[in-house]
């Protein structure tokens, strides 16, 4: 079942601008994982292994993890501008997927802030250097941090400030592709903003065209994309995800978004992020049985940790609608999917059930399905619908998680979305309100 995030906006936001990562003035800011053979700016192995543990921690939605991997990381290196641009990355990314982070964590938000002015000052020395590979770093660097606070700025309507950092962020990128011009992770940045531009209209499209001087190319913004996807040293997984964005939100080619994310699957194959993203995509593929089986794979590990799993909730069913936390269209769709999945797993046997599950995770999968059904229904007004599959939740399945006190609360009170969007934001609290940052 998928919802939406109200907090962080994207101008041209479509169903995965959420997940995508790059750093300008209507999108999202690039989120950095060098592979083990990049070494950005002389970062060392003890550095790199960290900055790897810190996303792929994020990628499983493991917050307090990331962020106290990404402190561990400026506290052994104060001096590395590329520290303080992968965590505020990381934590625009968390923003991004999470409706009202900022609003509720304002340490977080003045975190993101400090690390954007941070990112372009240690920057310094890299852009005063004689050696061109630390001055096409440098410039790179401060062009992303700029971009990220310049979106954040656009985000609260400080458009002043929010065209000063934008069109200071695309200079730099420039220049960072003057110097090298095979620095590729420069390419996504520029690239996702001429795509981005080609598409905007009225003030943001005045702004972009005649401000920052960037009238916007769709076809060689998605070139620029593509190499970045193939070639960058630390943002190729990110391009392949802003690529999925594009394939799917804009270009509606359901089979090359899949692509993307089960590509990035294989690099994170036990992220419950991207998982998810492949049931959805396998779903739009017209690929039902693989997207039942890939979201049963999720279940199985998700559903035995209830203490770990449940704040991330928030992120996995709040990431992708635009408007709204349920959104009603989107609500609509996974009333289809969860319809046709019930029926799939009731006529399943448990040997036909993925390798390692139990009885027991195929009662508490139909629980779980019925409840979330019940959820849809009750959203959609079908009050009958609803009630009787909240029946079933308390009468016919075992206790798994809160799932009968959910169906009996919904009983009592009809969830509405607003009900349901409070519940998922309660989740997440405990986990934030106790981490140690």
């Amino acid at each position: 079942m998928r919802f939406g995030s109200d907090d962080v906006r994207r101008p041209t936001a479509a169903f995965l601008r959420s997940v995508a990562f790059c750093g300008f003035l209507g999108s999202s800011v690039a989120v950095f994982c060098p592979p083990a053979s990049a070494n950005p700016s002389g970062m060392d192995a003890v550095a790199r292994g960290l900055s790897e543990e810190g996303f792929k921690a994020l990628y499983n939605l493991d917050y307090a993890r990331a962020q106290g991997t990404f402190r561990t990381l400026i506290r052994n290196e104060p001096d590395k501008a590329f520290n303080y641009l992968f965590e505020s990355g990381a934590l625009w990314w968390e923003a991004s997927n999470e409706a009202g982070l900022f609003k509720r964590r304002p340490d977080l938000r003045k975190r993101f802030e400090d690390d954007t002015r941070q990112a372009v000052f240690r920057s310094k020395p890299l852009l005063d250097s004689s050696d061109p590979k630390d001055q096409a770093d440098g410039h790179f660097i401060v062009g992303m941090a700029l971009g990220a606070r310049g979106q954040w700025e656009l985000l609260e309507h400080h458009w002043l400030k929010a065209y000063l950092a934008g069109k200071k962020a695309v200079a730099h990128l420039k220049k960072c592709l003057e110097i090298d011009p095979e620095y590729a992770d420069a390419k996504l940045g520029l690239g996702w903003f001429e795509y981005d531009v080609s598409r905007y209209s009225g003030l943001l499209g005045f702004l972009s065209r005649h401000l920052l001087d960037v009238r916007g190319d769709e076809a060689g913004g998605l070139q620029l994309i593509e190499a970045a996807a193939k070639h960058a040293a630390y943002v190729s997984r990110q391009a392949q995800i802003v690529l999925s964005s594009i394939y799917l939100g804009d270009k509606r080619d359901f089979p090359k978004a899949l692509a993307a994310i089960q590509e990035l699957r294989r690099a994170y194959p036990e992220s419950p992020y991207f998982q998810f993203l492949e049931s959805v995509l396998r779903y739009a593929t017209k690929d039902s049985a693989g997207s039942f089986q890939t979201a049963r794979e999720f279940f199985g590990p998700f559903s035995r940790d209830e203490k770990a799993s449940k704040p991330k909730l928030l992120t996995l069913l709040c990431a992708f609608a635009e408007k709204s936390c349920p959104d009603p269209v989107q609500t609509e769709l996974s009333l289809g999917w969860l319809r046709r999945a019930i029926n799939d797993e009731k006529a399943l046997e448990i040997t036909a059930m993925p390798k390692g599950w139990t009885q027991r995770d195929h009662l508490s999968w139909l629980s779980t399905l019925y409840l979330y059904r019940g959820y849809a229904e009750s959203i959609l007004g079908l009050p009958n619908l609803a009630k009787a599959d909240f029946d079933r939740v308390i009468s016919d399945y075992p206790a798994f998680w809160d799932n009968q006190d959910r169906a009996r609360g919904c009983l009592k009170s009809p969830c509405a979305a607003k009900t349901i969007e409070s519940y998922l934001k309660n989740l997440a609290m405990p986990l934030r309100a106790g981490a140690k940052t």
